[in-house]
């Protein structure tokens, strides 16, 4: 299966705590930093990786306070190492309805369309013209449009030692920040239309952090919370 579209997820850094569940009720604590968050989990860097499958609890704070504990369980680990830490891509199974209300609110606010007053960045001997997002404190968040890295945007790909040239379509887009470095790495998956036939399959077991599983997870919560969102908003204006 190609990936079209992938379950909404956020840029994230912040500390988490995780704590293993096990049957025998003995528990070891975990610390680790997020990677990524969205409403069907997270992706947590840590020098200790759980097994793929272990259950955990989840603890980690919001920019506006809330924190959140979630139940979860790890769908794809990779080991540390001594230069490097691994990580852990984790889907929530379970989490308390005030804290999931207020995380839902945290991540759709960051996906919305930018609507503020146009800034001009220089970066470097590079200008960027964007839109003011949100600020908290003396951080600002600003959103620039890519429309040439629009999803579904026709590629032409020129050869190489190993690729054939051809045609195909932008399926989707990622930035990776690499935490040593500090210099994100821009990932854009194609779909090439004469390798469509000879590849049915996306090869889940090299991407640490997206799985089918976790998509259609996040699918099914990302329609959950719009439906309780449409429930509040009723009754919102019905009482009004």
């Amino acid at each position: 299966m190609f990936r079209h579209d992938l379950a909404p997820r956020i840029f994230f850094d912040e500390p988490v705590e995780l704590r293993q569940v096990l049957d025998n009720d003995n528990a070891s604590t975990i610390s680790g930093r997020a990677l990524n968050l969205s409403i069907g989990g997270m992706y947590v860097r840590s020098h200790l990786s759980l097994s793929p499958q272990a259950r955990v609890e989840v603890r980690f704070m919001l920019p506006t306070g809330v924190v959140v504990h979630a139940e979860a369980t790890v769908l794809r680990s990779t080991p540390g190492a001594q230069e490097a830490p691994g990580g852990m891509a984790l889907r929530f199974d379970g989490i308390e309805r005030e804290a999931a209300y207020e995380l839902d609110r945290f991540i759709e606010e960051r996906l919305q369309p930018a609507n503020g007053e146009t800034v001009r960045l220089q970066l470097g001997k590079t200008r960027v013209r964007a839109r003011a997002q949100a600020s908290w404190g003396n951080v600002i968040s600003v959103d620039a449009e890519l429309p040439f890295l629009k999803l579904g945007s026709l590629v032409d790909v020129h050869p190489s030692e190993h690729i054939e040239p051809g045609a195909g379509e932008i399926r989707w887009v990622a930035v990776h920040v690499c935490p040593d470095s500090g210099v994100p790495r821009l990932n854009i998956g194609i779909e090439l239309e004469q390798r469509a036939a000879e590849l049915p399959e996306y090869d889940e077991l090299n991407d640490p952090i997206y799985t089918a599983e976790f998509a259609e997870h996040a699918r099914l919560r990302d329609r959950q919370m719009r439906d309780a969102r449409k429930r509040r908003r009723g009754a919102a204006s019905a009482s009004a």
